[in-house]
């Protein structure tokens, strides 16, 4: 196995056999694995997916991750492609904390449910969701509007004595 630029080796839980269920998003039932000493940004997203097949002995289509400090809700990120599993990578190793170990914990979702759209609605459920801070985003009270005029109004009423309709 190579090493990684950075040198470092991490250590990460890793859920597997169990499913998601929403409200309150959780994975229930798991089979857990912890692992030691891999430095993940020696592999290749292909080749993270085939030693992630190894290790939970099935298929690992649907990989999802979420540091240990936030909710499940707030901090699930699918990794679907090489650019997914980079920022996985970049995630860890960007921690900050005195021991990296069980800093993050993988999830293998093997029923392909919608995780992040119910991640999403629980969120906006809570009030805690897409809040946009951007004041120029909103409407201006000084802002002119383009009116058309009545008489340019085309209206397309013609149920009654049409002969396509009828």
């Amino acid at each position: 196995m190579t090493s990684s630029s950075t040198g470092m080796y991490v250590s990460v839980d890793f859920h597997y056999n169990g499913f998601f269920s929403p409200n309150p998003l959780v994975y229930l039932d798991p089979v857990k694995t912890s692992v030691r000493d891999v430095d993940f940004g020696g592999f290749t997203y292909k080749e993270s997916l085939l030693w992630l097949t190894k290790l939970t002995k099935g298929a690992c289509d649907n990989v999802y991750y979420c540091i240990r400090k936030e909710s499940l809700s707030e901090g699930i990120r699918r990794i679907d492609n090489d650019a997914d599993y980079w920022e996985f990578v970049e995630t860890f190793y960007s921690l900050e904390s005195d021991s990296l170990e069980s800093e993050l914990d993988v999830y293998i979702d093997h029923v392909n449910e919608p995780i992040l759209d119910w991640a999403d609605n629980e969120l906006l459920a809570d009030g805690k969701g897409y809040e946009s801070d951007d004041k120029d985003s909103e409407l201006s009270e000084t802002m002119e509007y383009e009116h058309e005029c009545d008489e340019e109004v085309h209206t397309f009423d013609k149920i009654v004595g049409d002969p396509f309709l009828d």
